[in-house]
């Protein structure tokens, strides 16, 4: 009997395949960028935009990042449309975000044409039982800030904290989940979610240990003169 010829491949299919570039692949191919980050963690690894993050590798409840529609160019009464808001929004839906504790002032929500609550709440947040808003400097701040993270963390959810560049305050939010929840000191918990955010692509905190303290133990920052 004649012998059957030899399978050749197609050549796409006998050419070596090329590894995905973290930035074009599907979120669940996402490879980590640090093999020692807990699993649940990868998806989050490769370059993130809005400054966004989880605050440290201990839960994945506790996440940062920028203001909705944040630019340095649009800090003005009214500079803020919906359409600048929605890409945020639909990042977070999608990275399972469902909680959001905003610490804009009154000045900084100020900057939306229409109120922010308004565009969250058109673009999937459920703001009447899953966001609060308070400047850190408002009295009471931080039991506000902590009610909406515990809420989160019942649900088995996760939460955003922000301020506008999510550099700054944000990162006193992040650590006052990190001293109630995980039992750190403010010197520990300033000191981990700035090292943590190095291991991350794109991502800056900038946790001020003194501030952490004093929002801790008196439930606000003192305000600015």
């Amino acid at each position: 009997p004649r012998s059957r010829p030899r399978y050749m491949p197609p050549a796409f299919l006998a050419a070596p395949l090329l590894p995905l570039h973290p930035a074009a692949s599907p979120l669940a191919l996402r490879a980590p960028l640090n093999p020692r980050r807990p699993a649940f963690l990868s998806a989050s690894a490769s370059a993130m935009p809005f400054n966004f993050g989880n605050v440290s590798a201990r839960d994945d409840v506790a996440h940062a990042s920028q203001r909705p529609g944040y630019s340095p160019d649009n800090e003005s009464p009214g500079a803020v449309s919906e359409a600048d808001v929605m890409p945020w929004c639909e990042f977070m839906v999608g990275e399972g975000v469902t909680h959001v504790v905003s610490l804009l002032g009154d000045d900084e929500a100020a900057w939306y044409e229409i109120p922010i609550e308004e565009m969250l709440s058109r673009n999937g947040f459920n703001v009447k039982e899953n966001y609060v808003r308070t400047s850190v400097f408002a009295p009471g701040a931080r039991d506000k800030i902590l009610a909406t993270m515990d809420a989160a963390e019942r649900k088995g959810e996760k939460f955003t904290v922000h301020c506008s560049g999510g550099i700054g305050r944000a990162s006193l939010g992040a650590g006052l989940w990190m001293m109630h929840k995980h039992g750190l000191s403010a010197e520990d918990a300033a000191k981990e979610i700035a090292a943590y955010a190095e291991t991350l692509d794109s991502v800056t905190r900038q946790p001020n240990a003194a501030k952490l303290q004093r929002l801790m133990e008196e439930g606000s920052l003192p305000v600015k003169k």
